[in-house]
């Protein structure tokens, strides 16, 4: 199932939902935008106007250090890469010192109700 996301801001995001078909685990993780593309699997990305060959991928560890988060600099642990032990810091921190929650409750519902509507759609069709 693809669903095609429209921002606020104009921007699309498209979301490929695949956990029915048999193969082997895969995120098969990509991220691009107009000024270039990261994939995961390769761990490379392209940059427009950077990367020295056109249209060539390139290692993404050389520029990992230039681009960290500050979220992923203060490190992580758990599954999927550490972003559950980052996400469990930064909720856990949040309720400690009274703050407002990294996602709010409505950016909570909007992420995890793509699936959902994508597979009761996928029913309907």
């Amino acid at each position: 199932m693809t669903s095609v996301i429209r921002t606020e801001r104009g921007k699309t995001v498209v979301v490929n939902y695949d956990m029915q078909l048999p193969r082997p685990y895969d995120n098969r993780w990509m991220l691009q935008g107009t000024g270039g593309v990261y994939s995961e699997q390769r761990n490379a990305l392209y940059l427009v106007g950077k990367s020295p060959q056109y249209h060539q991928w390139e290692p993404f560890p050389p520029y990992e250090q230039q681009y960290m988060h500050r979220l992923w600099a203060k490190g992580g642990a758990g599954d999927h890469g550490g972003v559950d032990g980052i996400m469990l810091r930064d909720f856990l921190e949040a309720v400690r010192s009274k703050q407002a929650l990294p996602i709010d409750v409505h950016d909570s519902v909007t992420m995890s109700a793509v699936v959902a509507l994508s597979a009761s759609r996928s029913r309907r069709e």
